[in-house]
């Protein structure tokens, strides 16, 4: 039985999907256009990404990556992946600024805080588009982006704390001037 699936809606999977299927014509349609009026052969997708023996419902995260390629130097990949891996990434720093806001206040406490939270956040993520592009990096990359991740907002969570310390000490003093002042 054939079957086929429409685009995604996601446009950065949507993107993924047009990058490999080498159709550079559908490079600037959005994803709504994409969804609506085009399609991709169940053949093109391996057979641990479909969720039924039907091969009609695919897992969340599939993309076609079955494909018979002549000649790969027809698809323009340096500007269209760029944009790809820079929409994935920005969907994952979301994903890690939400586990960051709801896990810090208990996690930040004590010692290994950064472990913790690197812990916490690893295994909720998905950088899937880096093994698309990068398989024999992936790992390390997607590891060292979140530790990067945890390290600048750690950062920046201390800054931040120290400049209102520093404003409240000054706030105070300003207020113990001018209360001297008054007497």
């Amino acid at each position: 039985m054939l079957s086929v699936v429409h685009f995604l809606l996601v446009i950065c999977r949507c993107k993924c999907w047009v990058i490999n299927c080498r159709r550079a014509d559908l490079d600037k349609k959005s994803a709504a256009d994409l969804n609506k009026c085009y399609f991709v052969c169940g053949h093109h997708f391996e057979e641990s990404q479909f969720l039924n023996d039907l091969r009609n419902r695919l897992v969340w995260k599939a993309v076609p990556t079955l494909f018979k390629i002549q000649d790969v130097s027809t698809y323009n990949f340096a500007t269209s992946w760029s944009n790809v891996t820079k929409l994935y990434l920005c969907s994952q720093v979301h994903v890690m600024e939400e586990q960051f806001r709801e896990k810090c206040p208990e996690l930040c406490v004590g010692k290994s805080i950064a472990q913790k939270l690197y812990e916490h956040m690893y295994p909720a993520l998905d950088f899937t588009f880096i093994f698309v592009s990068h398989p024999e990096h992936a790992l390390y990359l997607s590891q060292k982006i979140t530790k990067l991740y945890i390290v600048m907002r750690l950062f920046y969570a201390v800054k931040f704390r120290n400049r209102d310390i520093t404003t409240r000490k000054l706030d105070k003093k300003r207020k113990n001037a001018h209360g001297s002042e008054t007497l």
